[in-house]
């Protein structure tokens, strides 16, 4: 892949890093906890001319940036930190850019050797003229939209929090739901898992019957359901 090509991704994947910008639409915030898995459903659009804008978990924060720039076409970049790391995969025809892994429904995240990155790009969709004057696509990432349907999936993280450093220390795992459609990003939910070291199905979320219980408890501060030995 051309110089102008890999230039082209990594802006995409680093531009997450600029301060929040734009962010189309407000955030809806609805949280739901159980003794294992955390879930918080959201409502925030990220689009138009490149907007950028930042989804605060209260431990961490992931940054996004998504929409389209002149010259460069349209994507999308996900911008983490040192300690909420972005699980991702690699391709050798992108100059070894972090591509953030996009899951299914059920798969598993933390249940075996994955790659971690503080940013990568989730998709990118561009034409690139060549000398000659003819031109070709460029469409990466597992994210990207090239048939033109909207992409929508869960990006994993593994939150190190203060243990960064520390190798005896395993991470917090779980998941953000992302829908790309080529000009908006919208996320709508994430969730993670409580212990640490312990794996978690992307698009998990409390079972039914535990999100009964609190609302059965919640003028009782502080209880919560033991996980069973």
């Amino acid at each position: 892949m051309s110089g102008t090509c890999n230039q082209r991704l990594k802006t995409y994947a680093s531009l997450a890093s600029i301060p929040t910008m734009a962010a189309a639409g407000g955030m809806a915030v609805t949280e739901i906890a159980t003794a294992d898995i955390v879930y918080q459903s959201v409502s925030l659009a990220i689009g138009g001319e490149v907007g950028t804008g930042g989804l605060d978990m209260g431990f961490a924060s992931v940054d996004f940036s998504a929409g389209t720039l002149p010259g460069l076409g349209a994507g999308m970049g996900i911008k983490g930190s040192e300690q909420l790391q972005i699980i991702a995969g690699f391709s050798k025809g992108s100059a070894g850019l972090p591509k953030a892994t996009r899951f299914v429904d059920g798969e598993g995240i933390g249940a075996g050797p994955e790659k971690w990155v503080s940013s990568a790009l989730g998709a990118a969709s561009f034409q690139v003229k060549t000398k000659k004057g003819s031109s070709f696509s460029v469409n990466a990432g597992e994210w990207n939209n090239a048939d033109a349907e909207p992409v929508s999936g869960y990006m994993g993280f593994a939150f190190l929090g203060s243990s960064v450093g520390e190798d005896s220390s395993p991470p917090i795992y779980g998941w953000i739901s992302l829908a790309w459609d080529g000009a908006t990003l919208t996320i709508d939910g994430y969730a993670y898992e409580d212990e640490a070291g312990v794996g978690i199905a992307a698009g998990a979320i409390p079972a039914p019957g535990a999100i009964g219980l609190l609302g059965l408890a919640a003028g009782t501060a502080g209880m919560r359901r033991k996980r069973q030995a």
